[in-house]
């Protein structure tokens, strides 16, 4: 992992200058450690950001409407985008039940 990967993964999820409190560089190298690829991590980083805003209502003031939702949907559609591209370490793990272990002469763990 490069410095411009924390970079690039910034760059996926919008905020290329590094202002974010909450997503320093440190916590954006966790994210592609644990989830194994940059698209894998800006998934996990929006679904993040759609949590923190996920209380956000629909208000109106003085005529004008402010629709807080959006922004919900738009984390959670920049997640599934990513979510779509990254190859996450979880991808790679199958289950297999004792029975199957025994078929295919794979020993217990």
């Amino acid at each position: 992992m490069t410095t411009s990967d924390i970079e690039l993964l910034r760059l996926y999820v919008n905020d290329p200058a590094g202002e974010s409190e909450t997503f320093t560089g440190s916590k954006l190298q966790d994210f592609i450690t644990t989830f194994g690829d940059l698209h894998a991590a800006a998934a996990e980083v929006w679904m993040f950001k759609a949590a923190t805003v996920s209380e956000w209502y629909l208000s109106q003031t003085d005529g004008a409407l402010l629709d807080r939702g959006s922004v919900f949907k738009h984390c959670m559609e920049m997640a599934e985008y990513h979510r779509g591209l990254g190859i996450s370490a979880f991808d790679s793990i199958s289950l297999v039940t004792s029975d199957e272990q025994e078929d295919q002469g794979t020993p217990e763990m």
